[in-house]
């Protein structure tokens, strides 16, 4: 085994951070000669010669009269164009209500048919005889209803019903179609239902400017 003598690889590695500190000042090709000669000594595992080297190259370029080489600096590449931002949509377009119910008069399918269901078992077809007695009774208006449970207070999901549902009934009538809105308390639950939910669904039905027929 190389003899280290006294100096550690940790001195050693100390010795050569400092070359190469001034080496980045001044780039003298004899600092840099003793510097990777250093390298050697280091991987034969001979810190002495090794920081000898190093400590030789400190020297060099530390009284070097050679003039830092400035790295060359890159031509400027062009800023990329600034992308056009898209057009905001128009925020009427996005306001514009629309009538998603199907025609009253067209409306053969009771309900949309569940996937892989045969012909043979769609019970909620309509038959003409049977949609010919729902015009009569409905005059051909667009009727829906809400049909909230009073047994607690009204939440989110209940404003969104209401506002498809009234929506919908009023976008009809003022596309001169007919349209109404019956509102009725289900009672599935009459133990948890109270009098004061009752009064605040109404409240809050009509504070969200909804009129139901009945």
């Amino acid at each position: 085994m190389a003899d280290t003598g006294a100096v550690t690889k940790s001195g050693a590695k100390n010795a050569k951070a400092d070359a190469q500190k001034y080496y980045k000042r001044k780039n003298d090709p004899a600092g840099l000669a003793k510097i990777e000669e250093g390298d050697k000594y280091m991987k034969e595992g001979d810190f002495g010669k090794a920081k000898q080297l190093f400590d030789e190259a400190h020297e060099i370029c530390k009284n070097s009269t050679v003039e830092r080489t400035a790295k060359p600096k890159g031509e400027s590449q062009p800023k990329p164009a600034a992308e056009t931002p898209a057009a905001a949509p128009d925020a009427d377009a996005l306001c514009t209500a629309k009538l998603l119910l199907s025609i009253p008069k067209e409306n053969i399918q009771a309900k949309p048919m569940r996937e892989g269901v045969p012909e043979h078992q769609n019970y909620a077809k309509n038959t003409a005889e049977r949609l010919a007695e729902h015009l009569q009774a409905t005059g051909g208006k667009y009727i829906t209803r809400f049909p909230p449970e009073p047994n607690g207070y009204l939440h989110i999901g209940h404003a969104k019903a209401m506002n498809f549902n009234f929506g919908q009934a009023r976008l009809a009538q003022s596309q001169g179609l007919g349209g109404e809105t019956i509102m009725r308390f289900d009672d599935t639950n009459p133990e948890a239902e109270k009098q004061e939910y009752i009064d605040s669904i109404l409240k809050n039905v009509e504070w969200l400017c909804n009129k139901p027929v009945r």
